[in-house]
């Protein structure tokens, strides 16, 4: 058996030591802890070390410096001030590198993103819970993209909306609204000739039986350009459908009555507005009461027919 390690324990400690060597001396950028450590009044007691409210009262001790009245640091004011710098400027760097691929992504996606902007106002409109839409663009923003299982279930709602569209327009009535056209064209032409007010038309308000609608014409270049829009003519808030590619689209505030009714005077808006005139004493087009007796049998003024195209 080796013995060689195996010394007694007091002739380790009572045998002779080593000569004690020179003692190292420590670099010369070493510096002193007190010359590491900076002291700064702290802002929020300013120095006093203690919380005083804003009515002069003493409550207890600074929760910043912990009564202290000084806050301590490793790094200079200036060092400190430069961290915080770079930090901004890393931050700014990086937002800008999360907006840059944002607007990538979009321009990528569009029809995913337009659906999102769509859906997500129309919500908002309604007050509705479904927050998908504005929570995805969120995310959008805060990230830089959609992760590929976010823009799958986007796709996917939009492709049951496309289906539940294309039900809708096969399952909606046919509708001939050409006179309803014309009078809309030659109001609006009407409309910009010197010293008429521009291109505003009024709607239309006709009558069929007891049923009584106003159908208004959008401004020419806007997004609903191609539509008229049906409104219950005593309650403007009562949306009842809209016209749009030669059907009628039913809302769900029309009855089967109204649905009817509105297809029938969409096909002879004139013998319409004047049903609305007699039926309620007043113009169907301006609103006016009639006193002219003739004007009162037509059942409209002479200068709103006119407006219309419908001149006598």
């Amino acid at each position: 058996m080796n013995r060689d390690l195996n010394d007694d324990l007091s002739d380790l400690l009572g045998g002779e030591t080593a000569p004690l060597t020179s003692i190292k001396q420590p670099p010369a950028s070493y510096a002193p802890l007190e010359q590491t450590v900076f002291a700064e009044g702290c802002p929020k007691c300013r120095g006093t070390g203690s919380f005083i409210s804003y009515s002069g009262r003493n409550l207890g001790p600074c929760f910043a410096c912990k009564g202290a009245g000084k806050n301590v640091y490793k790094t200079s004011p200036e060092a400190r001030a430069k961290s915080r710098a770079n930090a901004a400027a890393r931050k700014v760097s990086k937002e800008q590198q999360i907006a840059a691929d944002a607007k990538a992504f979009i321009d990528a996606h569009e029809a995913e993103i337009k659906w999102l902007t769509i859906a997500g106002q129309r919500n908002i409109e309604r007050n509705g819970t479904f927050t998908f839409p504005q929570d995805l663009l969120t995310k959008l923003w805060q990230y830089g993209s959609l992760t590929d299982s976010q823009l799958a279930a986007v796709q996917r709602l939009m492709a049951k909306d496309e289906a539940r569209s294309a039900e809708r327009t096969a399952a909606a009535p046919a509708a001939d609204v050409s006179a309803l056209e014309k009078a809309f064209a030659v109001a609006r032409e009407r409309a910009m000739l010197p010293g008429a007010k521009g291109v505003f038309t009024k709607p239309l308000k006709l009558t069929s039986g007891s049923v009584s609608v106003a159908i208004s014409s959008p401004k020419p270049g806007s997004k609903w350009d191609g539509m008229l829009f049906v409104r219950d003519a005593k309650d403007d808030e009562r949306k009842l459908g809209y016209f749009k590619g030669g059907k009628f689209f039913r809302q769900g505030a029309a009855t089967d009555a109204e649905a009817a009714a509105i297809l029938t005077v969409a096909a002879s808006p004139f013998d319409a507005v004047k049903a609305y005139a007699k039926a309620w004493s007043e113009c169907g087009i301006c609103g006016k009461t009639l006193f002219n007796a003739e004007s009162i049998e037509r059942g409209i003024g002479p200068i709103c027919a006119a407006k219309y195209g419908w001149g006598f």
